[in-house]
């Protein structure tokens, strides 16, 4: 839930959650009971008072529907405004119509070491699909990383470094590591030269 908020920074919004008077308290709450929780989900309408709010105490989202034909899609609609958006907005499986047990399965695949021309062969999509799938998917562990491993309190922390040899490619680059050894918890990462910025680089992250 917290990645949904990717393209609406907290500072672009017009109004923090504090200031904005929840939704149900100027509304009857007659009606069925919400069967399906709206809580992490946030209208995304630069326009609503509610932009951004993922509280289901304040904001005024209620479910609407199911959408996509190879997969069941939940979809939420703003009461205040009107605006619609998908559970998956903000995802890696955003606006990707292949059911999401496939798209897990090819990554699953690579992140074994499988190679791109040979995932085209296996699974039968296109590389160029492949190859997106494959940058989504980083593009959006990069944000979790970013989101949730930062502020932490680590007794010991390990650094280490890996050469590593690209495919197709000649140029020799270095993965840096820094490593909590008691949980295996890899708060960083950095990739490039066996230099003092790259070190610098994976220390300051």
């Amino acid at each position: 839930p917290h990645c949904r908020l990717a393209g609406t920074p907290r500072e672009d919004l017009s109004m923090p959650p504090s200031a904005v008077r929840p939704w149900r308290d100027g509304h009857s709450r007659r009606g069925a009971p919400c069967r399906v929780s709206t809580d992490g989900y946030a209208c995304r309408n630069p326009g609503c008072t509610y932009l951004g709010i993922t509280d289901s105490q304040v904001h005024a989202l209620v479910a609407d529907g199911h959408q996509g034909r190879t997969d069941c899609i939940q979809q939420f609609r703003c009461q205040a405004c009107g605006a619609k958006v998908s559970a998956r907005w903000g995802t890696a499986l955003s606006h990707l119509k292949t059911p999401p047990s496939r798209i897990g399965e090819v990554l699953s695949a690579l992140a074994e070491g499988l190679d791109v021309g040979a995932a085209v062969r296996v699974f039968g999509h296109r590389e160029d699909t492949i190859t997106r799938w494959r940058d989504r998917a980083a593009q959006h562990a990069e944000r979790v990383q970013h989101h949730f491993l930062h502020g932490l309190h680590l007794p010991h922390v390990q650094l280490d470094e890996i050469r590593a040899r690209l495919r197709r490619c000649d140029r020799i680059t270095w993965l840096w590591l820094a490593l909590d050894p008691r949980t295996k918890l890899i708060p960083a990462l950095a990739l490039g030269p066996r230099t003092q910025q790259t070190a610098h680089t994976l220390v300051h992250t």
